[in-house]
């Protein structure tokens, strides 16, 4: 489960009772799907736009040229 989960939906999921599984277990499809994308998608509820235009892609509060701590920052999406 270590490998496909992630802490920022971990934090949405915690508030909700959400307990990580074991994360040096495998989980198959239909527990990922039934385990993790389910109460992911029932939190994120209206704040995820379907059929949206995706005008760009960039992390917050950098530009391309700026190097140092890039990859620690998380991306915003422009729709």
């Amino acid at each position: 489960w270590g490998e496909v989960t992630d802490p920022a939906a971990e934090k949405l999921l915690a508030p909700t009772g959400w307990v990580k599984p074991d994360p040096k277990a495998y989980p198959t499809g239909g527990d990922w799907a039934e385990r993790y994308l389910q109460p992911l998608a029932d939190v994120l509820g209206d704040k995820v736009r379907l059929s949206a235009r995706v005008t760009g892609v960039s992390r917050t509060g950098r530009d391309r040229i700026v190097d140092a701590d890039r990859e620690a920052q998380p991306f915003t999406v422009h729709a």
